[in-house]
This record gives structure tokens, sequence and C-alpha cells, in this order.
């Protein structure tokens, strides 16, 4: 038992550290996050079990009495990775598991002695920093900020919906586009139905689709003893459950997910359909359903979790009428944290998988030294190791040998060159438009556009200081700045915005880090542009390959693109070059009959 922390009135409340391994407490917490509104599923007994199953996080529990009575507790894990230990109030997959207060305990007094006991079990049990989650739910980001004092703050955003308002007496949505009322007509059209079977057979033909689709968007698919613990532990205890959706003719499971609920708060926790199969529109069958299923069981909060700033991934939450909840990751230094802003992003994704440790922007040489921002952490994580100054300064060594040519560019010959203008000019018409040319060099693409007399409002951006000032000095008239992309998109939007080899040349990079690179490069064009982007890469349909150059497979690329940016997408590999052309576009470009 511990007293109250310094600074806290003494009061008859005590803190205790229990182990919950075994159960021997769960009927008592079960009773008490049962009659705690404010509780969610991450802090029940039947989620613990399923994180205690996949074996690599130890168990903690922080429970505050009040004369005996249980008033509030804090979940805690115990996760020693390679750079130190750490202690986390949340783990895994899912962004919840904080502070559960009882509605008539005094929050002012629980949340500094929960707290205050937290930091005092990461320092016993020897951790280098300890992080508390707020609630995107109920507000008490100030309340935990007050009282654990954090030395790193994270802002996050997740989208909620709220199922007494967002559905109507039928069950469709109250609000959202006509667009969404399209998908859902056509989902709910026959071709598709849901089944609930809680089954192996069903989870193992979902996990190889959510494998698939993550790997092809260039993200890590969570680990199958998650959803197979889920199953075995969580969905008997009544805190989760899984949707999938079969197509009706051959009975093909084409999608599925997984849903966590307690209280009222249901977690979206791991959608993922077969890309193939999303026209008939099994996202919108799988979301209605699960959001008919939870408001018929009194969940009110429809938690879809936090996506990448931009994209579709977002776009397709906010259709809904989603709003954004904020929330936070709080962390205190309770050791020696150096090891963890010495390392690198990379070291630390790979030493600490599924877990939070500190803002990505702030580790590694050269990280932020200011507040950490959503935004510069996701870039900061999507970036990873890629596009170091070796790359820049190939091409100025091609630059200097060859001179402002096609070949200084890196380029065979001025013929393919000019081949892959004419192909990424053609994503619309650009005459009168602003156009901007990530990656210009010599400014290559300002000459083609002046000589085919397209009269477009120019503007090129490069990386190279060299490239640039020899722009500069072929073309006076036009207008290039140095720009990186990895340190975010310009405030300034362009009609359109092209880039032609910027994604060809690797050199030692791996294959994932540049892919990481390329889609975090392509989210910032997207949200550069108000109406198109257009983009050329490698293609892997060849039958050799060249060891520093970067080949994407058409199928991944388009994926991506339909999943981050925008349904409204044209693949083009119908030109002679070991290559394709993508264009993406912020409407349809074809206009309704």
């Amino acid at each position: 038992m511990s007293p109250p922390p310094p600074g806290v009135p003494a009061t008859d409340l005590r803190v205790s550290s229990l182990d919950p391994r075994g159960g021997a407490v769960d009927a008592e917490l079960e009773a008490f996050l049962a009659a705690c509104p404010t509780s969610v599923a991450q802090q029940t007994p039947g989620w613990r079990r399923v994180i205690e199953a996949i074996g690599v996080d130890e168990p903690r529990l922080l429970a505050c009495r009040r004369r005996g009575e249980l008033v509030g507790l804090l979940p805690a894990w115990r996760y020693q990775g390679p750079l130190g230990a750490i202690l986390a109030s949340c783990v895994q997959a899912g962004p919840l598991g904080g502070v559960a207060c009882h509605p008539d305990a005094d929050r002012e007094l629980v949340y500094p002695a929960l707290l205050g006991a937290f930091l005092e079990l990461a320092s016993q049990e020897g951790c280098v920093v300890a992080t508390v989650i707020t609630s995107p739910f109920w507000p008490d980001r100030d309340l935990c900020e007050k009282h654990f004092a954090p030395d790193y703050v994270l802002e996050n955003v997740c989208q909620v919906l709220d199922l007494s308002s967002g559905l109507d007496d039928a069950g469709w949505p109250t609000g959202g586009s006509q667009n969404l009322r399209r998908n859902l007509r056509r989902a709910a059209s026959g071709a598709l139905r849901i089944d609930e079977e809680q089954s192996p057979a069903n989870l193992e033909a979902w996990y190889a689709i959510h494998e698939q689709r993550h790997r092809a968007i260039g993200a890590t698919p969570l680990p199958k003893a998650l959803f197979t613990a889920a199953l075995e532990l969580a969905v008997p205890a009544g805190v989760a459950r899984f949707f999938f959706v079969r197509l009706t003719e051959t009975g093909e499971l084409v999608g599925g997910g997984l849903y966590v609920h307690h209280g009222s708060v249901i977690d979206a926790l791991m959608p993922s359909i077969a890309s193939q199969h999303a026209d008939l529109g099994p996202a919108f069958l799988l979301a209605i359903h699960s959001m008919r299923w939870a408001r018929a069981r009194g969940l009110r909060h429809y938690n879809w979790e936090p996506s990448p700033p931009g994209g579709g991934v977002l776009r397709f939450k906010q259709q809904w009428g989603s709003a954004d909840r904020r929330y936070a990751y709080l962390t205190r230094v309770t050791g020696d944290v150096s090891p963890i802003l010495a390392a690198g992003v990379e070291a630390v994704k790979a030493g600490y998988p599924f877990h939070y440790v500190l803002p990505f922007d702030r580790i590694g040489p050269g990280a932020s030294s200011g507040p950490s921002t959503r935004e510069a952490a996701w870039q900061a994580a999507s970036s990873g190791e890629s596009f170091d100054g070796s790359v820049v300064e190939h091409y100025e060594q091609q630059l200097a040998r060859f001179g402002p040519t096609a070949q200084g560019m890196d380029w065979k010959d001025e013929a393919s060159q000019e081949l892959r203008f004419r192909v990424l000019c053609e994503v619309c018409d650009l005459a009168g438009r602003s156009l901007h040319d990530v990656g210009c060099g010599a400014g290559h693409l300002y000459g083609f556009l002046r000589r085919k007399g397209v009269a477009a409002d120019y503007t090129g951006s490069d990386a190279s200081a060299r490239m640039l000032e020899c722009a500069r000095r072929l073309h006076p008239g036009a207008r290039f700045e140095a720009l990186d992309l990895r340190q975010g998109s310009p405030a300034e939007r362009w009609d359109v915005v092209l880039c032609s080899g910027l994604f060809t040349v690797k050199l030692a990079h791996t294959d994932e880090a540049w892919w990481r690179f390329v889609q975090a490069t392509l989210r910032r064009m997207f949200e550069m542009c108000h109406v198109a982007i257009a983009f050329n890469l490698m293609s892997d349909r060849v039958d050799w390959r060249v060891k520093d150059l970067f080949y994407a497979s058409p199928g991944a690329v388009l994926d991506f693109c339909r999943a981050e940016l925008s349904p409204w997408v044209i693949l083009r590999h119908d030109y002679p070059l070991h290559e394709y052309t993508v264009y993406v576009y912020r409407e349809s470009p074809v206009s309704p009959v």
C-alpha cells in the first residue's frame, strides 16, 4: 500500500500494486468496471488475458481503494526492450486504457494517487519511461497533466461517431454524402453477406487478407497471436466480436474485422478488406452492420481509431459524420532515456513493436527539440531511414559528369525523358493551371511545357542546391525553390503536383525503407494539390533488375493510393518503358452520365 503522493491531502485512499495474473481479483474488477461509465474494454480482465497470451508484456494493476472499496484503477504494462524497459497504461493495438474512476469518487484525489503510484512503480521496475494515455471520451487530460507532469506530450486524434444521433431509427446514417448513401446501397444489394461465426477458420481466412492488405500499403500487420487470443479469450468474455463479409454467390471471405467493446464504447480495431472486391462495398457493409450491432446493445461511441493525417482512410471515416476526439500520450522520464533518444526511429520500431515509447519526432540525431505534434510524429514514423544525403549526392555527381542533360538527371536519353513528361502531363488539361514539379532537377519539365506551348503557372522544387542553381540559370523566368517534403508540405497549394523519377534510385536503402519514403512523399504531394497529382515508378513486372533501383508493384501502389489518398486513381502501364504512371484526383475525372 502506498500513501498519497506529496502535495495531495491525506485521505483514506490507499493504492496497491496488484499482479492480476491468475484472475484472483477479476470478479472485483469486473464489478467495478460495470459500475464505472468511463471504463473501456482495454481495462477489463477479458482484454488483459489477450495481452497476457501474446506473452511479451508483464501485467501490473494499480488499485485505489477507499475504506477497502475499489474506487479507481490504472492498468500498467511493463515491456523490456533493447534500449530499456518501459511502463505504459495501454499496449498493443488500440489507444485506450488510462485511469478508470468510480463516478462517486473524488477525481481530484483518485487521479493523483494513481498517477503517483504509477511513477513509483516505474522506478521500482527499472523502467526508463512511463506513459499514461488520456481519454478521448471523458475529459481528463488536464487532470492527468497536472498530476503527472509529463516530460513528453504527444496529442493524437481518433474519429468517433455518436451512434445515438449518427443513425436513424432504421439504422441508416443521418448525415453523410450522396456518395456514402450510394455505396451503402451497393453494399446492401445482395452481392455480399455478413458472417458472424466466431471460428478459427474464419479468422484464418480473414487474417490472410489483413496481412496482404497491410503489406500492400507498407504497414506492419498486427500479430496473428493478438487476433487468435481475442477469439479464444475476449470473445467468450463478452468484450470482443469478429464480423466477416462474404461474397453471396461463391461464399469467398472478402473482409472482416475485430471489434472490442465495453460500457458505451466500441472500437473498430482493425477492419481489413480484399482490395480486388472493394468496388462491391465490403468496407461499407462491415461498418454499417457493426454500427447497428453496437447500437442494439446500448453502445454509443463508435471509435474508428486514429488515422494518418489526411488521406482516404480518414475521409472514409469522416463521411459518416464522425467527429475528431483528442487525447494524449503523457510520458515521464524515470531512468536513463539517452539510448532511446540516440537511436533512430527504425531501431525503436524494431525494438518496441506495437508499443508507444516516445514521439517519433523526438528520436534520433537531429530530432526536433520543440513540442511534439501529431503531424510531425506521423511524418517521422512514415519516413524512417529513407532518402539520406547519398541520393542527393548521386544526382549531383550525375549533373557534374554529364551537365544539364537527360543523362545528367540520370535518364538514358532525351527521348525517354520526354515520353515520361508527355505521359505525366496528360493527367489533365494543364493550361491556365498552377503546377508544382517536385524533384525538378535542372527544370527540364518547364522546358518541355514551353516547347509544347502549355501555359501553366510553373513552380519547381528540389532538395539539391546545385540542381536549383542550374535550373535558375537555364530558365531565369521560372520559379524554383528549395523544398524537402520529408520536413512537411508547404503552406502554398497548387492545382497539379507532378513528380518524375524521384522514386527511381534508392541506392543502398532497403525496399521497405524506400517504400515508406514513397508513401510519405505521396501523402505530402496530395496535401499540396487542388486537382490531382501524377508520378511515375519503375515496374516490378520486369525480368531483370538493377540493385540500386526501386521496383514497385502496380497493385500495391494502386491499393495505397485508393486507401490513403483518393478513390479516383488511374494507373497507366501502356507506354514502352519499364515503368508506369499514376494519376490521383481529388474528384472523379469522369463526368457522370
